[in-house]
Order: structure tokens, then sequence, then C-alpha cells
């Protein structure tokens, strides 16, 4: 049975946790992830807005700067070429990375870290962040209220799904 303060802190139920170790979403996780994934997919369709609009910028403001017939025109143009050329290639890279590093979070694959827990919160100019280490994987923690919770315990099982820099933490279990 499950601690009202951890479910409150964590909102996970037993459902949540039995169907976690069973390598499986419950629903209310499945819909919880949705809207994470959905989000994530706004982020990606505002980078493909910046980097066309930053391509296009550039290659306006060149063509408006330069008389297209003048010889240093035909001159700059492998420049502008490769500078447009890098450009890409650096946000494709930095696409590709974000496909990587999302794949569990978009499949659902389910992910746990076992051992002994390690908590700390560190001041920022904007808040507080508040943190866990377990079985060597670091989490983000979203409350004081949940690094309580695990502060408290001293082993923990946690389910999660890796989504770096943030892993997403579905349950947990005390084991010891």
């Amino acid at each position: 049975m499950l601690n009202e303060s951890v479910h409150h802190a964590f909102s996970f139920s037993a459902r949540d946790l039995a169907a976690n170790k069973a390598g499986f979403l419950s629903p209310m996780q499945k819909d919880s992830l949705a809207c994470s994934v959905k989000g994530r997919g706004c982020g990606i369709k505002a980078a493909y807005f910046v980097m066309a609009f930053s391509v296009v910028t550039l290659l306006v403001f060149f063509l408006l700067s330069a008389d297209p017939g003048s010889p240093g025109f035909r001159e700059a143009m492998p420049y502008l070429i490769g500078t447009s050329g890098v450009f890409l290639l650096i946000f494709a890279f930095f696409l590709i990375l974000d496909a990587i590093r999302s794949r569990d979070l978009r499949s659902g694959k389910i992910s746990s870290a076992e051992g002994e827990i390690h908590t700390w919160q560190k001041e920022y100019r904007h808040g507080t962040g508040y943190f866990a280490e377990v079985g060597g994987t670091k989490f983000r923690l979203k409350s004081p209220e949940q690094m309580e919770e695990l502060g408290s315990s001293s082993f923990c099982r946690i389910h999660y799904i890796s989504n770096p820099p943030v892993h997403i933490i579905l349950s947990f279990e005390v084991t010891g």
C-alpha cells in the first residue's frame, strides 16, 4: 500500500507501480507522457522555424547588400553557400541528437535504477533545484516534497523514462 504523502508528491498509484514493475505504462502515465511528447514536438517545430528564418535572413541580407553582377558577389557566393551548409549541418546534428535522446520518451520504454538514495538541493538565481541520485542515475525533482519522500528512505528502485537531461520519474518503491 502506498503512503498518501508519496502519492501526493509523485502522483502515482499502486496500479501505476504494478504496471511499471511489469514493464508497462499505466493509462494515466500514457496520457501524461503524450503531453511531454507533444511539448517536445512543439520545440522541434520552433527550431525548424528559427533555422529557416535564419537562413532566409542571411540570404536576403546578402542579396540586398551586394550587386549580383559584380565580381565580388561571384567570389563571395561559395562562402555564402559554405556558411549556409555549415549552419544546416550544425542544426541537423542537434536535431539528430535530440531524436536519439528522446527515443525512450516517444517509445515509452521504462528503465529502472536501484540503489542508495542521495538527495541535494542547489540554489539558483531564479530559485532552488532539487536533485536525487539512485544507482548512478541523476534525477531532477519537481518539488521539495519529492526530495523529502526520497530522502526519507535509504534504498529504493525508481522506474523512469530516460529523457536527458531530466529523466521522468514514473514511480518508485522502497527496497531497504
